[in-house]
């Protein structure tokens, strides 16, 4: 029996010979992973069989095991790159004939397959399985197809979900530029910086919060803003980054009565009254539309890095404002009994309105005890990168579900340990850039924005994310055509949505 990681197959030893026309085979058994006669014709024969309908970025085979088929492969598709998923390290001297080589002994073997290749990455990859393989490692070979299969479902759930937003992230910048006024740039300082997301655990902290509140710089996502700001808590910078309708409910009026400075990327969803009245930071991703207009409208925007969670934005937003230690709170990252937040909370107001004798509270809230995939990739996150030592997850002693590996658990005693050792405690500081909005309530101006910009490729690819990657991907065939007309189709109907929005009443031609 041998222990292979996560999987216990029992299997003979992998046989080494001479084939007939004196090149290497092998066997397993009865099992022959190879010809015994002629194992490059063998490979030969095999990619000849293969048959896409496009030409893949990527071609993952399964247990290649002596790598006779990779040479093939290369030859009949010199500009896809060739991966391997092996099921044994017998083959491993062969490995450097591949671009990558996996080896999946690790649980969720999904996961990493998705985060390498990304949602795009498997969908315009073909996995293929050498055939002698799957009977001489049967287990390993189930196991592993079964991964495969859950990464190409995430992978379309992940493009299903940017088709959906991608409208409302292309509307939400431009209704940036058309109603934001007051951009404010930050200069970084040597005070910590303490990160408040709404997990559970903030409710504890609250206190130590209010008392020690004049030693950090407080950053606050959006959702913990209200539970802040009734504890008379008063953040010196909220973050919003959430396209969709109900994230910008949790602004509003909290923002607003206590003058909180808004740091929010373009695409982020915020009502029009407080983008014009509220002193903005304007975040900056690097990429997509968002990043044209910043370049051509000169929108001093603050370097950003896009993630799945607003915490985890706001925590390498952090890293950029201080020189200093970071601590987080409320960073539970896990489902929980009852409230999922700390209250109060402005969606939990809201959903409690539905409650009636048919719809109870417990009815409602009972769903967010159960496992959440959500949750799962935005703990693995913080549980896979690297804060270099300076993140923190803060609490009053909590007893958290899970640990988060590179972000040690501490308490008030730690944190005020190390202010008091420090040397230095200069804020971070907020400057006007009293820079004009070229863009401000000048409708003629966005529409001529938007003309002049639609048909680049990163603009519909935004749009269209789907239709653009099934353009790419079949390129050149007899199907690009069907989807070069979705996306004109797409283009036009978005282009009409913007004119009425911004023209009302108006006759337009596009």
């Amino acid at each position: 029996m041998r222990n292979h990681g996560i999987f216990f197959t029992r299997m003979e030893e992998i046989t080494f010979s001479k084939a007939s026309n004196g090149e290497e085979s092998c066997s397993i058994g009865k099992i022959h992973i190879h010809s015994s006669y002629n194992p490059s014709k063998e490979a030969e024969r095999f990619v000849e069989n293969l048959k896409f309908d496009f030409i893949p970025d990527n071609i993952i085979i399964t247990e290649p095991a002596l790598s006779y088929s990779q040479k093939f492969l290369k030859k009949k598709y010199p500009e896809s790159k060739l991966y391997a998923i092996r099921y044994t390290k017998d083959f491993s001297k062969y490995d450097n004939l591949w671009d990558k080589v996996f080896y999946p002994e690790e649980k969720d073997f999904s996961t990493t397959l998705f985060n390498f290749f990304g949602d795009e990455g498997i969908v315009s990859s073909v996995f293929i399985s050498w055939k002698p393989g799957e009977s001489a490692f049967y287990d390993k070979y189930i196991y592993t197809w079964n991964e495969i299969k859950k990464s190409i479902l995430k992978s379309r759930t992940v493009l299903q979900t940017r088709s959906y937003f991608g409208k409302k992230w292309l509307k939400n910048t431009l209704r940036f530029c058309y109603f934001s006024k007051n951009y404010i740039y930050i200069q970084k300082g040597t005070k910590p910086v303490i990160v408040c997301a709404s997990g559970r655990s903030l409710e504890g902290c609250m206190p130590f919060l209010k008392k020690h509140r004049e030693k950090f710089f407080l950053l606050s996502v959006s959702s913990a803003l209200k539970p802040l700001c009734c504890n008379n808590i008063i953040p010196d910078l909220c973050l919003s980054t959430d396209g969709g309708y109900w994230a910008k409910c949790h602004l509003g009026r909290t923002l607003k009565k206590h003058s909180v400075p808004l740091a929010l990327p373009l695409e982020a969803a915020c009502f029009a009254k407080d983008i014009k009245e509220s002193n903005i930071i304007p975040l900056s991703y690097g990429d997509g539309p968002a990043e044209d207009l910043i370049k051509d409208y000169n929108i001093p925007a603050t370097k950003a890095e896009r993630n799945g969670t607003v915490a985890g934005t706001a925590v390498r937003l952090a890293e950029n404002l201080t020189d200093s230690k970071i601590f987080v709170c409320g960073l539970d990252l896990k489902e929980n009994s009852g409230y999922a937040h700390t209250s109060p909370n402005e969606l939990e107001n809201i959903d409690a309105l539905k409650e009636n004798r048919l719809f109870t509270k417990e009815t409602r809230i009972t769903p967010r005890t159960f496992s959440s995939a959500s949750m799962k990739i935005y703990r693995d996150w913080f549980i896979n990168s690297n804060f270099n030592n300076r993140v923190y997850r803060l609490s009053n002693n909590y007893n958290f579900s899970f640990s988060l590996k590179n972000i040690e658990d501490v308490n008030w005693e730690y944190f005020l340990n190390y202010v008091n050792m420090s040397k230095e405690n200069v804020n971070p500081a907020f400057f006007s850039c009293n820079r004009k909005n070229e863009l401000f309530y000048n409708s003629d101006k966005i529409l001529e924005t938007l003309q002049k910009n639609i048909s680049k490729k990163e603009w519909f690819k935004t749009l269209l994310p789907l239709d653009s990657l099934m353009q790419e991907k079949f390129s050149g065939t007899s199907r690009e055509e069907e989807h070069t007309k979705k996306i004109h189709e797409g283009i036009l109907e978005f282009s009409k949505t913007i004119y009425k929005t911004y023209f009302r009443g108006k006759k337009y031609d596009l």
